[in-house]
Order: C-alpha cells, then structure tokens, then sequence
C-alpha cells in the first residue's frame, strides 16, 4: 500500500466569505475556523465543523469525519441555504457523503438530473433538501434546509462523513471542501411568515436580485 503525507491548511468563512476546509492528507490546522462572522440585520449565522481527519492519504478508500452544520446566533427564526463543493474535480469524482457512515450519495451530481443525487442524500440529512443544478430558479445547485432554524439552534447535519477513493498514489493531491452558507428570515416585509424555505429564498433573492 502506498502512502504520502499531505500537509491541508483548513479555514471556516461565512456568507460572503468563502469558507475553505481542507479535508485530506495529514496535520490539519484548524486555527481560526469560526472566528469569521457577517452581520445582516438580524441574521446571525456561523458555519459549525467537526474534524476527524486521517494522518495520511493512502490508496483505496480513505473515510474520516467531517460534520457540517450552521448556527443561528441571530434574534429571529430563519431559512437555511448551504453550498458545498469540491475544489478538485477529479477528487470530487472520487468522494461521497454521508451521515451516517453506511448510506453514501456521490459528491459528483449530473448537472442536468439531480433525482439520484437527492434521493440518496434525503436518507442520510432528511432534514435538507438539494435543488437541483438544472432548476431554472436562483435557487438552484443550493442545499436547503426545510426547518425553520431558531435563535441560537443548531441544523442537523447535511453530512458527517467523508469518503475518497485513492486508485493511485498521484491522486493523493492537495484539496478542499469549499463551504458556504446563507441566511433568509422566515417573514415577509410585511410580517407574514413562509410556510416553507422556497418561497421564502425566492422573495428574498427577487427583492435582492442576485444570486451566488
């Protein structure tokens, strides 16, 4: 079996920031991954991360735990949205997600039918949703949390596990998991309330008029 020590920096930035997580190889740092904060309004939001990651990268399959959830450290109840991808094509190809380590949904989705994608990732983060990438709304390539979040709760987690399937030692690259959450209240500006994440993103986005 061959191995290569990898050394992976690790980074946590919200909202507007891009929050970069390393996710293979060896000597994870973790200084400074949920110190970034953005402050809209009300909303309050702050991307929460478990590591558990290997010593090395080795060929064949490398499982760790990496638990991504979001808090809400805001005073009102809000919608959810994360974006995740890889920053590796090829590793991304080679990866797939889980919550709990047995059931696993591929990291890399068809872009143009997203129904395997989701069905698999509704058996492990039932609590969120996928939008596919083919969906003509801004809504789409998102995950969706469909619970109103809380003032200072936490959501389930959208995956907990990771698992990369090395096939040769050149695969054992460096690469991260890109993370990225956004914030929507769950009432109008009129004070009614959304019933459902949907149109509440989709008000939200048509007032602000872009998407990321």
């Amino acid at each position: 079996m061959t191995k290569k020590k990898l050394f992976i920096p690790l980074l946590t930035v919200l909202l507007a920031v891009l929050l970069s997580a390393a996710i293979a190889g060896a000597y994870f740092a973790d200084a400074g991954s949920r110190e970034n904060k953005v402050y809209v309004g009300d909303d309050v939001i702050e991307i929460s991360e478990d590591f558990e990651p290997p010593v090395e990268q080795q060929t064949g399959s490398n499982l760790y735990k990496k638990q991504v959830t979001v808090v809400n450290h805001g005073t009102t109840p809000c919608f959810i949205r994360v974006y995740a991808d890889f920053s590796d094509s090829g590793t991304r190809s080679r990866s797939s997600l889980s919550n709990d380590g047995t059931h696993f949904y591929k990291a890399e989705r068809d872009l143009t039918d997203s129904s395997t994608y989701v069905s698999s990732l509704t058996v492990t983060a039932p609590d969120w949703e996928f939008v596919p990438d083919s969906d003509t709304t801004p809504l789409a390539g998102f995950f969706y949390y469909k619970i109103p979040l809380m003032p200072e709760q936490s959501t389930s987690s959208l995956f907990k596990y990771v698992s990369t399937q090395v096939n040769d030692p050149d695969e054992m690259i460096q690469f991260d998991i890109n993370v990225y959450a956004e914030s929507c209240q769950v009432t109008d500006l009129h004070g009614n309330t959304y019933l459902s994440y949907r149109p509440a993103w989709e008000d939200f986005l048509s007032r602000s008029g872009s998407r990321e």
